[in-house]
């Protein structure tokens, strides 16, 4: 969503969003595409993977936000999307740590 300072986003613009800002980051996806969500609790940041490729650290988590549940959310429109909360055997190779 990324919508206000307690929610994180990246869009299929390819634009990533936290408190209302949007910037560039990556490239547009759609059908066909798989995207992945990555949150390094230690180091405190989001970052995402498109079909694999790794997009970078999208997000840093702020200090005060770190020490709060955060809980995953989609927002679609006109989709339908599958859900993994672990790498399934078919997915592209996780980072080294995840």
């Amino acid at each position: 969503w990324g919508h206000d300072d307690q929610s994180f986003g990246f869009g299929s613009t390819g634009k990533k969003s936290h408190g209302n800002a949007f910037s560039a980051h990556g490239e547009a996806w759609g059908a066909g595409d798989t995207i992945t969500c990555l949150l390094d609790a230690d180091a405190g940041t989001i970052s995402y993977l498109k079909n694999g490729q790794a997009l970078g650290a999208a997000h840093t988590i702020p200090s005060w936000l770190r020490a709060v549940p955060l809980y995953p959310h989609v927002l679609t429109k006109d989709a339908a999307v599958t859900l993994n909360f672990a790498a399934p055997s078919n997915s592209a190779p996780l980072p080294e740590g995840f």
